[in-house]
């Protein structure tokens, strides 16, 4: 009985322990967990943010003029819904409209828009807000955004905005029966549930923070960046994450760390309640007996039985010490496993995404022109850890140029990973809107060297070509050379080496030419696989890559890289991978050859 009693009372102190220790461990996981989410939403949110509005910044006034007249002629504005293909035909009726009206001007990106008359100016809105849609729904679908939008302020003193570039692309149907973006919804937005939107258009100046809402467009975090031109304020760039699958991961997360924390806490106390019955409540209860059997009989041997059993005082002190100490250190144990394992879990869990983001990003369906047997092209990428950052990229400019781009950023893991998807993206933005490819690594080297505290950098390649004459026109940015294999041989090529990218401002770089002709292979890739490394820490070389090219370069595309790859495996033997293992191959054909 004396036993159940203390075992009673242990188990119900344990218990509240326990069910302390793990409502706290829940509530720390789940309020670090978001802590650590929304200050990665915020800092991601913050650069797509900076890059629009430095893309809007560098057409000048445009979007000024655009937000004007589209403020003046609300019902006049008609924009397709499929704006992204619509684009393109409005855009050839703008200089179609040029080539009449102005024949003796050579046909301009940005016009005078002041000469233009009633007819041009509609043309030229209609192009350029058609463009300006696809760039906000292309971010959103690059970073993995739920909207990307612009508004603009129109009753101040009411809180109302207008939406000029809609993200839920609602549609009407115009008098010709033709079904068109609806334009310029104005709204109220209230300042107490769009307490950063406000602020942020009232100080003209990013406000760090989110506005939450949870209506029937979803569960957003929408973080807002006034944009401003020339000094003056334009109206809002606001971008919007959606929320309710993270809060359900991080809620699960939660949720599995309690219940693993009851586990172990159930396992210690039976392991504990054992302990203290077989050491120390049989010898409490036998010693209770003995004082009891003292004071009844009275007995001298009694005593010095009792007293024998006080010698054991200092072991029983000494038990209880090591029992308390026990305690102390499963506590210490236990905290220090529910932080390393939320941590693990957390790390794990968003490596996890990272790595299927980054894979998602790189282009993974091969043969990618069906339609083109003018060319061929396949690619591999292998990290070195859970993400890396290596990438490549392949599109078509237009109908006839195919671009394609390999880079190494400096560094690994996640930040290179997230320096990745910005040069990547910042690559392809501006490699389609038909800039010279000189021009593009121009422009993103500087985009890039804007707030890289960081010190990063990026080695890049970009090669056009045009797949109906062969002629290749490529630059470099501090990347490895190329092999081209022509008339059955391969032989290096050796581009001006130019400057790396994110490293000094304003640098200048140079496009060079080359003639491809049927049955041409190009072979690039990165640092990893020239400098991949045995246990005798000898590099793989550019003697082994033309060897194993050679070898290997008559096989079919998607046969020749990974056979490519078992040679460098080879030679590196036991030897960890070190580096981001990124390649890829296209073969020109020809417009007869099959």
């Amino acid at each position: 009985m004396k036993i159940k009693s203390l075992a009673f009372k242990f188990g119900i102190i344990f218990t509240f322990f326990a069910v302390i220790t793990i409502v706290i461990s829940g509530i720390m996981t789940y309020l670090s967990q978001t802590e650590s989410y929304h200050q990665e939403c915020q800092i991601l949110l913050k650069q797509i943010s900076a890059s629009i509005i430095n893309r809007i910044n560098d057409e000048g006034d445009e979007f000024k003029i655009l937000k004007e007249y589209f403020e003046e002629h609300i019902e006049e504005v008609e924009l397709s819904k499929d704006f992204k293909t619509d684009q393109f035909r409005a855009r050839d009726a703008f200089y179609d409209y040029m080539a009449e009206n102005f024949p003796e001007e050579t046909l301009k990106y940005d016009p005078d828009f002041n000469v233009l008359d009633e007819e041009g100016k509609l043309l030229y809105v209609t192009w350029r807000m058609e463009y300006w849609f696809s760039v906000f729904f292309e971010t959103a679908d690059d970073f993995g955004l739920k909207y990307v939008y612009f508004i603009y302020p129109t009753k101040e003193e009411e809180y109302k905005v207008r939406y000029m570039f809609d993200a839920t692309l609602g549609t009407r149907i115009t008098d010709e029966g033709k079904e068109v973006l609806f334009l310029g919804d104005e709204v109220r937005e209230d300042p107490l549930e769009h307490a950063f939107l406000w602020a942020s258009w009232k100080s003209g100046a990013i406000v760090d923070g989110f506005d939450t809402s949870n209506n029937e467009y979803g569960f957003v975090y929408s973080y807002n960046a006034p944009l401003i031109i020339n000094g003056e304020k334009i109206g809002i760039i606001c971008t919007d994450v959606d929320v309710v699958g993270v809060k359900s991961t991080i809620m699960a997360n939660a949720a599995t760390q309690m219940i693993v924390l009851a586990a172990i806490l159930l396992v210690s106390f039976l392991l504990l309640y054992s302990f203290i019955r077989s050491h120390i409540l049989k010898r409490v209860v036998r010693l209770e007996k003995n004082v009891k059997d003292y004071s009844e009989n009275k007995e001298r041997a009694l005593a010095e039985k009792i007293r024998s059993n006080v010698k054991s005082d200092d072991e029983i002190a000494s038990l209880s010490n090591r029992f308390a100490n026990m305690i102390d250190e499963l506590e210490d144990y236990m905290k220090d496993l529910q932080a390393v394992t939320a941590e693990k879990e957390r790390i794990g869990a968003e490596l996890h995404v990272a790595t299927q983001i980054q894979a998602d990003m790189l282009p993974r369906i091969f043969p990618p022109f069906p339609d083109s047997p003018e060319i061929d092209i396949f690619a591999t990428m292998t990290p070195a850890k859970e993400v890396g950052g290596d990438f490549y990229d392949f599109f078509m400019v237009d109908d006839t140029h195919l671009a394609m781009v390999i880079a190494d950023v400096s560094s690994k893991g996640v930040p290179a990973a997230l320096f990745m998807v910005i040069a990547k993206t910042l690559i392809k933005n501006c490699a389609q809107n038909g800039t010279d490819i000189a021009e593009v690594f121009y422009s993103v080297n500087n985009q890039l060297c804007e707030g890289n505290e960081e010190s990063m950098f990026v080695t890049a390649f970009m090669a056009v070509v045009d797949i109906t004459t062969g002629m290749l026109t490529y630059v470099n940015a501090g990347h490895e050379p190329f092999l081209l294999r022509h008339d059955g041989e391969w032989q290096w090529i050796r581009p001006d080496s130019g400057f790396i990218l994110a490293g000094l401002p304003d640098f200048e770089y140079k496009s060079e030419s080359m003639q491809l002709y049927p049955a041409d292979r190009l072979f690039f890739f990165t640092d990893g696989v020239s400098e991949s490394q045995n246990i005798e820490n000898t590099l793989f070389g550019e003697d082994r890559i033309l060897d194993s090219v050679r070898r290997n370069g008559d096989k079919e595309l998607t046969q020749m890289l990974p056979s490519i790859r078992k040679d460098i495996d080879s030679f590196a033997g036991a030897a960890p991978q070190f580096d981001d293992i990124t390649m890829l191959v296209f073969e020109y054909r020809g417009k007869d050859k099959k």
